[in-house]
């Protein structure tokens, strides 16, 4: 990072050394994630109010995070409408805060759209996450608010998670929906929908209303006609459309995607979106029942249930592939996807341009059917990522993954496959050393390997049988490698999830905490560096014109799911689990970084 002294006098950096600015990249970071870097980022603002920049020296990237009460929106609105008057140019806004983007901002951003191209790239992340001590006025002038990013030309990327509890939630998917309807520019989605506790009741949507869904009024139909929507059944009447640019009697097309990321979404959900959305205008139904019931009255009909329309036999993803152009798409991520979603998907024609794929889950034969019949009409996949797909691990599993992967995908760069939980799905030795040979253009390994067996002794020893023929791959930059945990070896011999046993080691780590907790005899920074510097002479002495491998990250265990939490206790409650990053300093050194912690029970 550049000092002060290497750039112009503005009165900014001078007076604030540790201003979270990167004068090499252009990047500021404004964080009010706790009251001290908000009054910390409070004051870089008041600074760029009174001194800003030459645009040569203004940020070009800015990314918005936290959302501490006394975050100074005001400032940072001032920062960004001082950019559009000093001809300064973004290239990219990240917004991460809970805080919704003020009208004025997106308004500041469009001025850049109409005079720089290409137009600053807005990468929104939203975690929907509503407090059980949020009123519904409080949640509703929150989702007003963030309407204001409706019809965006800068719209560029949104990442959203959504978590439903037992209230209806039919407004955060909604407003996912139209920013699909009306944000032009959009190219990336990533969308996660999930349940959280142990009541199910309230309305909540799991797929997009395509079909215009009746309102209680009755206003509504089940036409199929995409562009015409005559009531507002799902929320965008004519004269809504028309506000925000999107004439309702043309054929509305979502923007064509380049990256899309779906996890919890129902593609196989009928046309409709699902019954949840029947449920728009009954907000008030409870209380229409209590009140029904106390009258006692047996003639008084109770309050009507919405009711759903006849199935049109047409699927979420039907649709989906009717309103956009898939052949632009380059990444698609999708968890437990259905054998008929990749039967659509691996339709010719439909994905020419894919190029990275990661599949979450789902039948083993049915993805092997996608990755054997994928047209490749751009060439076939150069990321491949299979993590908890259900192959029923056995050597003709194996043989005809490698198969495919030799015949359809000899170009892939990056490749993972395994469990995905538990780390327990392993290659045999024989089928990972033929995947070195059969793709020789890898850069990057994901696999599930087995923990070493320690000796009665105590002692143990790395499987070099398995890790060694990764080092014959000549462009090899970065190995990822995941163990099971320890603690599932005790689970298996009757150990850490039976009563005292489990019981002692609750109360020694929440008296203790990861700081005093037992570590990991085979997986620890010690041991870690050890084997990094190992697997990096090795290489060496057998590729000497080969790339370096400068990259080894070691999981162990669930470490994505530690916090997740059920209504019962989990098969891995309190496991050891671990993630280590190893890379070479500027010395020369190879270095690991991580944490050992344990799994939330």
């Amino acid at each position: 990072m550049a000092q002060a002294s290497d750039v112009p006098n503005t009165g900014i950096e001078n007076s604030q050394p540790n201003l979270p600015f990167d004068y090499k990249s252009r990047t500021l970071t404004i964080d009010f994630s706790t009251e001290d870097l908000a009054k910390a980022s409070n004051g870089i603002l008041q600074q760029y109010e009174t001194s800003f920049p030459a645009s040569q020296f203004a940020p070009s990237s800015v990314t918005i995070k936290g959302s501490c009460p006394i975050a100074n929106l005001t400032l940072l609105t001032s920062f960004f409408l001082a950019s559009a008057s000093h001809n300064a140019r973004f290239e990219s806004v990240h917004w991460t805060s809970r805080f919704p983007i003020p009208r004025t901002i997106i308004s500041a951003l469009e001025a850049q759209a109409s005079v720089y191209h290409p137009a600053p790239r807005l990468y929104y992340t939203i975690d929907f996450w509503h407090q059980y001590n949020e009123s519904e006025e409080e949640s509703a002038r929150i989702h007003e608010q963030r309407l204001s990013v409706l019809a965006s030309e800068s719209m560029y990327a949104l990442i959203v998670k959504i978590t439903y509890t037992e209230k209806m939630n039919l407004r955060d998917l909604d407003f996912v929906y139209k920013i699909l309807r009306t944000c032009r520019e959009l190219r990336v989605l990533e969308l996660e929908l999930e349940h959280v506790g142990c009541v199910y009741g309230g309305a909540t949507p799991y797929a997009f209303p395509f079909r215009v869904v009746p309102t209680r009024a009755g206003v509504g139909g089940n036409d199929h006609d995409i562009g015409i929507d005559v009531g507002d059944g799902d929320g965008l009447t004519a004269e809504w459309l028309r506000q925000y640019g999107v004439v309702p009697n043309e054929k509305w097309r979502f923007p064509p995607l380049s990256k899309l990321k779906l996890s919890g979404y129902d593609l196989q959900e009928n046309s409709d979106g699902g019954y949840a959305w029947y449920w728009r205008d009954y907000s008030n139904y409870s209380q229409e029942w209590d009140d029904w019931a106390l009258l006692e009255d047996e003639e008084t009909e109770p309050p009507a249930r919405p009711v759903r329309m006849e199935d049109d036999g047409v699927t979420s993803l039907e649709m989906w592939l009717r309103v956009m152009d898939w052949s632009e798409l380059g990444i698609l991520d999708l968890s437990n996807p259905s054998g008929e979603t990749l039967r659509l998907l691996g339709g010719k024609g439909v994905l020419p341009g894919l190029e990275h794929l990661a599949l979450r889950g789902g039948e083993g034969t049915d993805v092997l059917g996608f990755l054997s019949g994928m047209a490749c009409e751009r060439g076939c996949l150069k990321s491949l990522e299979l993590r908890g797909v259900q192959f029923g691990w056995n050597k003709k599993v194996e043989m005809s993954l490698i198969e495919i992967l030799v015949t359809k995908h000899p170009g892939l760069k990056r490749f993972s496959v395994g469990d995905g939980k538990a780390n327990g799905q392993f290659f045999s030795t024989d089928s990972l050393s033929n995947l070195t040979h059969i793709l020789p253009l890898l850069e990057s390994i994901d696999v599930d390997i087995p923990r070493p067996q320690v000796g009665d002794d105590g002692n143990w020893g790395w499987n070099w049988d398995i890790l060694d023929p990764f080092l014959k791959v000549t462009n090899l930059k970065e190995m990822t490698i995941r163990f099971p945990s320890p603690d599932s070896i005790l689970a298996r011999q009757g150990g850490i999830a039976i009563g005292g046993m489990y019981s002692q080691i609750r109360i020694q780590y929440h008296e203790g905490g990861d700081e005093v907790d037992e570590i990991d005899p085979i997986v620890n920074r010690e041991t870690l560096e050890a084997l990094f510097g190992e697997l990096r002479r090795r290489k060496r002495s057998v590729m000497e014109e080969g790339t370096e491998l400068e990259n080894l990250v070691v999981y162990v265990g669930d470490w994505d799911g530690r916090y997740e939490r059920g209504l019962l206790l989990s098969d891995n409650a309190l496991f050891r689990v671990s993630l280590w990053e190893c890379s070479v300093n500027e010395d020369d050194l190879e270095v690991c970084e991580g944490k050992q912690t344990r799994v939330v029970d």
